[in-house]
């Protein structure tokens, strides 16, 4: 936890082509005001997820950057929307698992 970003680190276990094995880092942060018809901003390292997510997450894919790059990409997502919201600890890494099941 970031404050208000949630990062996971997810991987498949189950015998895959090597491209989608690699692990995956996620990061969420949920936004106060949703005017924008947003309601967060999930920035990953994974290729395109399947089934696609909903129309209220705003999902952008960098499977060539590391953690730090990624970090600095999703902020500036989240400031395109407004203002993010605080998570504790325990429900940002419940609403991650949520959203990135979807």
């Amino acid at each position: 936890m970031l404050g208000e970003t949630a990062i996971c680190v997810r991987w498949l276990e189950l015998p895959a082509p090597p491209r989608q094995a690699d692990p995956a880092v996620f990061m969420l942060t949920w936004l106060r005001d949703r005017a924008s018809g947003v309601a967060c901003v999930l920035t990953t390292t994974a290729h395109a997820p399947a089934p696609a997510y909903s129309e209220e997450v705003d999902l952008h894919l960098h499977p060539e950057a590391d953690v730090p790059e990624l970090l600095r990409l999703h902020r500036q997502h989240v400031n395109r929307h407004g203002k993010p919201q605080k998570l504790a600890a325990a429900q940002g890494w419940r609403k991650i698992w949520q959203a990135s099941t979807i």
